[in-house]
């Protein structure tokens, strides 16, 4: 089973064995990560857990990506996020997901309120593409959330992600984190939550 594992310090390139980070294009003072050899990492699979550390440094007037693995297909087809989490104004986390590129996207949302200013956290997002179940862990605790699951096909297409990125939608053109980020990770299954305890100490910045 492939699990694709990074850490964003201070930017820099990682080992040989995992991906490499470069930053991306600079808009509005602010900056974006594209994570480079990553794309095969939640294709034609069934289940993905995908998790990050950040720490805001201000409150979101507009939606702030953390970690977003774009649809595959072609790159004129303007359809997102296979797999994603981010900060909604209200100070709640959302996931955006689908199975299939074609797909509507499947959404759930967090309760309110539960994004710390200046305060290091671990979010983690479990996709259960079968069953059509997500659910988030905030510092190693499954939380409860509402929304929509309609995933139409029980696997991810058999095409890899346009892009990985960290920090802004996909193509670094919006939705930009104010923060730091570290310890991105993302495997092609459900951590259960004794393993995702385990992640967060490994990559604990």
């Amino acid at each position: 089973m492939r699990k694709l594992f990074f850490l964003l310090v201070i930017l820099a390139s990682c080992t040989t064995r995992v991906p490499t980070i470069r930053s991306g294009q600079k808009v509005i003072e602010r900056r974006y990560f594209e994570v480079m050899g990553a794309g095969d990492s939640l294709r034609n699979t069934s289940a993905a857990t995908i998790a990050i550390w950040f720490r805001p440094k201000a409150g979101p007037p507009l939606n702030q990506d953390l970690f977003n693995l774009s649809v595959g297909g072609p790159k004129e087809m303007d359809h997102k996020s296979r797999a994603g989490i981010r900060i909604i104004p209200n100070g709640a986390f959302q996931s955006v997901a689908r199975a299939d590129d074609l797909e509507e996207l499947s959404e759930i949302t967090s309760a309110p309120g539960l994004v710390k200013k200046n305060v290091w956290q671990h979010l983690a997002l479990t996709i259960d593409y079968t069953n059509k179940k997500q659910e988030f862990y905030v510092d190693g605790k499954r939380i409860e959330s509402t929304g929509r699951n309609i995933f139409t096909k029980p696997t991810t297409s058999d095409t890899p992600s346009q892009r990985v990125t960290l920090g802004a939608e996909d193509d670094g053109s919006f939705a930009f984190f104010y923060g730091d980020l570290a310890g991105a990770y993302v495997e092609r299954r459900i951590l259960t939550e004794v393993e995702i305890h385990k992640i967060m100490k490994e990559t604990r910045p």
